[in-house]
This record gives structure tokens, sequence and C-alpha cells, in this order.
């Protein structure tokens, strides 16, 4: 054993307070409540998206979780994610836990798949552990590098210990050495080693329990390195598999245990339910088998004892060296023969005074004499065997009936066989309740009936004598039913007997099926008056009441899922006698209806520029001199917003419109820009001397949004004290009054104002004034109407997009310089590029609803823009190829706003001709 090995003890006690401290900083006297997230409650925790991959081999269906408890298990409330089938996970929790809490992995036995043996599902639970910080990958190697990160060394220099004692060389135990292993051969020993380092994993997790703590498994892992591990890295190394290495440390841990199994062999078994005792273990051998082991294996020096719990059926068995103490090998040498044993078939006769009865056993046949009282066939049946004992042949004038004639024989022979004979005979039946199933069947003596599904009564074949005695019996249960019988046996009397009750209860099965394609949360199924909520991402569902047997069921969808659409196969039907598990449901993202909104009376064109909350529609199309004209479509017509002025050549174009039907914009009868509210006015009608900084006066203003309260920003032009370009500042316009916006946390002056959400947060466009950089730098702010704070900045952009806030404050810019424009959409800290449609294509977004859905165009560097494009759930789509078929002919030039409810405005062509504003309406 390493001296670094060693030393793993000691940083155990530190690995417990840095989890349950969440950092190994500092922490407090953990006296403040805290909650799920983590936090004390007085404000929601920015979040972010943790992602890695758990490997052993890449681990498939495991449970990853942030374990903010540090207890090592999961708890409810703790972010959590299952990988997928390359082992990756994405999970979101509040940026201040990511930074400071362990990522764990556990593989749940029965259901996680190593896909290092993708066969079977792993036989044991493991657990694994990332170093704080350090979530890319959890595998066994990162949980050797935590532990000693643990006793206050750093992440460089816990690694080089690790790699010392593994003797990896400059392998570096924090990357995936399964896709590394494919270049390096030094990964592919890492790789044998990791798994090596699971089986011992697997084993400790399988020891623990309940009152286990992550310290005690700690140091059970930092015990069994030094035993098992450090000494045999050599061969280890050269199995020639990653499989051998894992048999090598498995056995190498069953020697070290020195526990032994107990067995032997069976001669003669051709019986069924056998069943071998040693102490409190027992085993069942199968029809046949010729040898037998216990499942609990034994200490060497420990006592066994081997006996029969139950003899099979038409055996007797004996067992040889069954007792003694167990050597240092697995015991193989105790012996168990079992023999066959018979028995004889007799019983009595009352009635018979007439010749000619012949009694049937298989196909063995006995006649009897007249008068006889008793019977007995002469070939004896073995132990276990069944026998049936009817009539073949009545005596003359009489009818026989036999009662107690079948059954298995037992080890004392079988001598209660009753036959009755009487000169009348009468019929036995009864009724049936409830009989749904096929494959009911009553047995009376030797005959059994078959009872059809639906019956309401019964009569038995054969009749009974007078004076002879009858039991009626379930011989065979029908499908998806149990019934039980009553008033069933008695003695014959001078009529038929219709008093025998039949009564059968249906059996209960769970209903359930498939899912594919949900990827949204929000879907609804619906069964009877059950309702089951089914989380994203989820391939199966079973509703949690079960269902009779014969009854019926209908599943419906009670809530179509968050922008997705689902539909049902094989949803209806009766419940049969199995589960039921074959109700699929299928999920794709909605299509769209397009809804073509016209133009103004004589125009050729109109275009969309902006979407309301309630699905509102502004834009500009033309009229007099076919000059632009900004309108606003609601409730199915589209009104001509006019211009400033009276004159005919101005010109209007709309920035926005809110659910109030109020729209702003720009027109060139006035360089104010508009407001439009049941008729076009200056926006706003004067502004004073000196409202803005290092502005004398105002010469023009752009309003680009408008919230739902009504509050408007922009941007305007004015004339500065020195004749220099003059430049723009954003400006915030509420309740009458217009003010400045503001400046960013670390001073920089705003110039343009271009979007705000309900919630009052604007996104807005700054520029380093003086000096002026080089290369040219501007980016974007948000600012919270609400605090008055300084904007905080939130990324750099371009000016092929202008940057958008939503009702979630998901932000959308673009980045970079030159062309193409890349863009992307920001939460918090975390960025995400949107993917264009083709290769060598880029993407301009233009509008972002609260789900995170962007729309705009999309084009390619050699043919400028071509598409209107959505992105959501990771995916870019054309909207094209998401119009239903009353689309067809219509191609989407550009996507112009989103909202909350999914619809798009947007500008389209039919057939090549002139551009038209349209909607997008989503089909769900």
């Amino acid at each position: 054993m390493t001296a670094s090995i060693r030393t793993f003890s000691g940083a155990i006690a530190l690995i417990m307070g840095c989890l349950l401290l969440a950092s190994c900083g500092g922490g407090g006297d953990g006296s403040e409540a805290l909650d799920s997230n983590g936090t004390d409650g007085t404000a929601p925790p920015a979040s972010t998206s943790v992602s890695g991959v758990a490997i052993d081999g890449y681990l498939h269906q495991a449970r990853v979780f942030l374990d903010v408890n540090g207890n090592g298990r999961f708890d409810t409330g703790e972010p959590e994610s299952l990988t997928d089938a390359q082992g990756r996970f994405t999970l979101t929790a509040s940026t201040s836990q990511a930074a400071s809490h362990a990522i764990a992995a556990m593989g749940v036995p029965g259901l996680t798949i190593d896909q290092d043996d993708p066969g079977k599902a792993l036989p044991g639970p493991l657990w694994l552990i990332a170093p704080v910080g350090h979530p890319g990958v959890v595998s066994p190697l990162t949980t050797l590098v935590a532990a000693r990160m643990a006793s206050g060394a750093t992440l460089d220099s816990a690694k080089a210990v690790v790699q010392q004692d593994l003797g990896l060389g400059s392998v570096d135990v924090m990357k995936d050495f399964v896709a590394e292993g494919n270049k390096d051969p030094g990964y592919a020993e890492a790789h044998k080693l990791a798994g090596a380092i699971a089986e011992i994993l697997i084993e400790i997790e399988r020891e623990s329990t309940t009152s286990t703590t992550l310290l005690n498994k700690l140091a059970a892992l930092d015990s069994r390195i030094g035993e098992l591990i450090v000494p045999n890295l050599a061969p280890i190394k050269a199995a020639p598999s990653v499989a051998g290495a894992r048999a090598l440390v498995v056995a190498l841990m069953e020697e070290a245990q020195r526990i032994y199994s107990v067995g032997g062999s069976l001669l003669g078994l051709n019986g069924d339910g056998l069943v071998l005792a040693n102490g409190t273990d027992t085993v069942s051998p199968d029809r046949g088998a010729t040898t037998f082991v216990f499942a609990s294996r034994q200490a060497a020096g420990s006592p066994y004892n081997v006996t029969v719990q139950a003899h099979p059926g038409g055996q007797n068995c004996q067992v040889a060296a069954g007792a003694g103490t167990v050597p240092s090998r697995n015991v193989t040498d105790i012996a168990v023969t079992c023999t066959n044993t018979s028995g004889v078939l007799s019983g009595v006769i009352t009635g018979l005074s007439t010749s000619g009865l012949v009694l049937q056993n298989g196909s063995e046949e006995l006649p009897i004499p007249t008068g006889a009282t008793t019977f007995r066939f002469s070939a004896p049946i073995a132990v276990g065997a069944s026998y049936s004992v009817f009539v073949k042949t009545q005596p003359i004038g009489k009818t026989c009936s036999v009662a107690n004639g079948a059954g298995n024989m037992p080890s004392t022979g079988v001598s209660g066989v009753q036959v009755t004979c009487s000169a009348n005979a009468y019929q036995v039946g009864g009724t049936v309740t409830n009989l749904i199933g096929a494959g009911l069947k009553l047995r009376n003596g030797a005959e059994v009936l078959g009872v059809p599904a639906g019956s309401t009564t019964f009569t038995m074949s054969l009749p009974v004598a007078f004076g002879g005695s009858y039991s009626i019996a379930v011989e065979a249960q029908p499908v998806g039913q149990v019934c039980s019988a009553a008033n069933s046996s008695g003695t014959m009397g001078a009529g038929s007997v219709t008093s025998v009750q039949i009564t059968c209860a249906s059996n209960m099965y769970t209903l359930g099926g498939t899912i594919s394609g949900l990827k949204t949360d929000g879907l609804v199924l619906q069964n009877g008056s059950e309702s089951l909520t089914v989380r994203a991402g989820s391939s199966s569902f079973n509703f949690r009441s079960p269902i009779a047997f014969g009854g019926t069921y209908a599943v419906t969808i009670g809530q179509q899922p968050n922008r997705y659409s689902c539909s049902l196969e094989n949803s209806s039907g009766t419940m049969g006698g199995a589960n039921v598990a074959s109700v699929h449901v299928t999920c794709s993202a909605y299509r769209y209806r397009l809804v073509d909104l016209g133009t103004l009376p004589g125009c050729s064109y109109s275009r969309a520029t902006a979407l309301s909350s309630d699905g509102k529609v502004a834009g500009d199309s033309c009229a007099q001199l076919n000059r632009s004209r900004a309108f606003l479509y609601a409730n199915g017509r589209m009104q001509n917003l006019g211009v400033i002025g009276a004159d005919e050549t101005s010109e209007s174009s709309a920035t926005a419109v809110n659910n109030a039907g109020v729209v702003v914009g720009t027109s060139t009868g006035d360089t104010r820009g508009f407001i439009w509210n049941g008729r076009m006015e200056r926006f706003p009608a004067g502004v004073p001397a000196g409202t803005f900084p290092g502005f004398t006066a105002v010469t023009e203003i752009f309003p680009q949004a408008i919230n739902d309260d009504g509050v408007v920003v922009g941007l305007l032009d004015g004339l500065p004290p020195q004749p220099e370009y003059p430049g723009t500042r954003a400006f915030v316009y509420q309740s009458g009054g217009l003010r400045y916006l503001g400046h960013s946390a670390d001073g920089q002056t705003m110039f343009g104002a271009y979007s705000i959400n309900r919630e009052g947060h604007v996104v807005a466009r700054g520029d380093f004034i003086d000096p002026m950089p080089s290369p040219y730098s501007p980016y974007v702010a948000l600012f919270d109407l609400g605090s008055g704070a300084p904007g905080v900045v939130v990324g750099a952009f371009i000016h092929a997009c202008q940057p958008r806030v939503s009702n979630a404050d998901a932000i959308l810019i673009c980045a970079g310089h030159g062309y193409p424009p890349v863009t992307f959409v920001s939460v918090g800290t975390a960025r995400t590029q949107i993917p264009p449609l083709v290769p060598e294509g880029f993407v301009v977004g233009n509008g972002i609803n609260r789900w995170g859905e962007v729309v705009g165009r999309a084009g390619t560097q050699s043919g400028g823009f071509s598409d209107g494009f959505i992105y959501r759930e990771g995916e870019t789509l054309a909207l094209d190829d998401l119009l239903d078929s009353s689309a067809d002919g219509w191609h989407v030039v550009s996507a112009a706003d989103t909202n909350d409810d999914g619809l798009i405005a947007a500008t389209a062509k039919y057939k090549a001709g002139n551009d038209r504003a349209v909607l997008l309406v989503p089909i769900r």
C-alpha cells in the first residue's frame, strides 16, 4: 500500500464536512433555515444548467443529483436527472448550489445499464461522486479525486496522487476514459481500473444499511483500495478486457472473505417439490437436475448440515455426507439420492346387487362381481402420481357413482374411494354468478365439466345414484378470475340437486403503456375519474388504480403538454387476464395553421413586425401612392393606422403592439415617432430641453417596444453642446413622462432600449462612448424598472438583430463581430447558441417567449436570408416544415415575433408572390 492510499481515511471526515456545509471554505454555524434550493427563501436564486457524463462504462438510466444534504443519498427536492444511453445528464439548480455542492450518481439495480455490458442491468447498487465544481465526469476515478481534495489538496495535486497510486502516468483521471481509450492505451488501462473499483463500490453499497453513513462507506473504500487494487495493479491492467478486470477483483474479494459455496450432486430426481435445507437457507432443484448449490456462501470453518425439508412427488430422497465443516474450498461432495414410491388404490362398494359393473383407473379395467362390498386395483401407483376412478360399465338395472375417486397417490395408499349403486340416479347442478372469463372446469368424482364464459347455470353430465355422495370442486379457474363453490357436497336424495353455488370474482390488473417524443411537462392522461400527470422525458406510464378483469378502460388526453401535441393508440378496450401495457402515446411538437392577414385596401403587400400577448398583429402595408402604412390586425380585420400629418407621401411603420391594441412606431410625418390608441398621435407631445444627459435638445424619437402596462421604451437622437456626432440615448416613457433609462453597472451609456416584458424588465444596447474603442464593441444590459438599479451587462452583440427579453427573463442576443451573425439565448449566466438550419448557414432571432422558443429568419452566406425558423427544445426548425396541409404553396420568409401562447407573427409568400403578413396558429 502506498503512502497516499494510506492517507485516504484521514480525508474522509473532511469529505463529510465539505458535502454537508456545501463547501470547504467556511459555512457558518448551520442555524439558518434553508429551503430545498439551498436558500433562505428571501428571493428566488439564479438558476443554471449542470451537465456531464456518468461512466463506469457509460451508465444509462442512472440517477444523477446534486447532494445538497451531503449524505451521499438522494433526498426529495434535490436537483436530479436520469442519464441517457451515452451516460449524459443535465440538471437545473441554483447558481450557488451548483458552485458549492457535489454531483453524485447512483446506479439502480435492475434499471441502470452499464454500456460495457449492455445486455443486462446492474446486479447491485453503484454510487459515485465528483469533486465540487467539476461535474463534467462522474466516475470511480473522480470519486478517489474528490477524496484527495477533501484532505486539502488542490484539484491538480489530487489528480497527481491518484495517477501515482494507480500507476497511470500522465492519464487525466478527470476525463472520459471510455472515449479517450479509443486513442490512448493509457486510458484503456484507466477504464479497467475504474471497472475494478466499481465492483468494490457495488459490494460496499450491498453491505450498507440505512444507518451506514457516507463516512462509513468511504472508510470501507479506503481500506479495500489499499488491500485489493494497489497490490494487484499489474494483473488488473493486463486483464484482456474490462469484464476480466472486474472478475479478477470479484475473485480477490471472495478470497479475502474466505467464503465458499455448499452443494453437491443429485441422482434420480424425476419429481417436483424437492426442498433441501442448510440451516435457514433452502434450495428447490428442478425436476431432472443433477447438481445443487445453496445461494448463501459460508466462511471456512463454519458448520453445515444439509437435510431434506420436503420430498418430491412420488419419490423419497436421502442425503449422504450432508454434515461437516466448510474447508478452504467449495463443498461439492454432498450426495442426494431419490427413489420412486408407489401405493395401492382401493375402496368400498354399497348397493351392488347385480352384475356387470366395471371400474376403470387409467388403462386398467376392474370387473366387480355381484354383491361385492370392496375393490382393489392390481397395478400399483407411484406416490405422487394421479389417479381417477370412474364407472366404465354400469351394472344391470343400476346406476353407480364414484366419490373420492380422484387425487394424487399418498405414501400410505388409497382406500377411501366410495362406489354407491342405486336403482335411481339424479342430476347435480346449480347456479354460476359473474362468470366472465373462459376456462372454468368443475369436477364431480371422475367427471370434469367445462363451463362456457357467461354461463349462469350448470349441470353435471353424469347422474349420481340415490344415497350416493357428490362433491363439486373447481378443477380449473377461468381466465382472469377466481371461482369458489358453496353447498357443493352432500348425499343424493330423491331428486336432482340444483343448489350448488359457483361464485366468480375478477382479478385486478394494471393499465399502462409506452410514450415516445415527450420533451415537455404538462401531459395529463385520463382513465375514467383517474388523472395521471406525466413528466417530460418519460418513456412509459402506469395508472395507479387497477382494473378488474372484464372491466373496460378508455385512456384519453386530459391535458396536452406544453407546446406539444400527443395522440393515443390502443387506448381503449376490455381488460383481459393480464396487465395491459399496449397503450401508446406519441407526442410531437405542434404544427401550425397559417392565417393570411391580407393587405390594406388597394395594396400589393403587407409585412408583420410585432405580436401582442393576446394575438394582435402589427406591421406595415401600403395605401396612397403605394406608400407604407402601419396597420393593426385585431378581431379578424386589418386597420390602417395612418401617418402623422396630412402629407400623402408620408409613411409609417409599427414596431410594437400590446394586448390593449396600443401601437407604437415611426412616421416620416414626424421625427418623434407615433403612438396609436384609436388615433395617430405624435410620441410624445414634447420633451423639455436638458431632459437627457449630454443633450441640449431632442431631435428624433424612435419608440421600439410597449408592454401590457403601457410602458414604452426606445431610443432618441439629440443635440449635444459641441458639434460632434450626437449619438443616441435609451428612454423610458411611463405615466406620461419621458426619462433616460440609465447607465449600466459599469457606468456605460445606454444608446437604445429595444424590449420590455410584463415585469418591467428592459434590455438595452450600450456603447463605449468616450473613448471609442477599437474594434467597435457594443453590448446588452438588463434593467429592472422597479428597482431602479443600474443595468446588468449580459452579453455582446452586433447590429444584425435587436436584443429581446421574454416574460421569463430569457434574453435573445446576437454576439460577435462581422458576418454572419451568431444568435444566443441567455438565461442568467448560461448562454445557448441557436444552431443554423443548414451547415454554413446562420440565424437571426427576432422574438422570444417565456418557454425559450425563438423565432426569426435564417439564411446562408451565399444566398442571404430565405427562411423563417423556430428554435425549440434544442432544435432549429424551418417553419415551412411545420405548416399543416392547408398551407400548401406558402413559404414563410421571416418570423417577426412569438408570444407565450405559441402564436407566431410572420411574413410569407404564396407561390413566389408578394409579401403577406400571416399569423401561425398552433394546432394542439
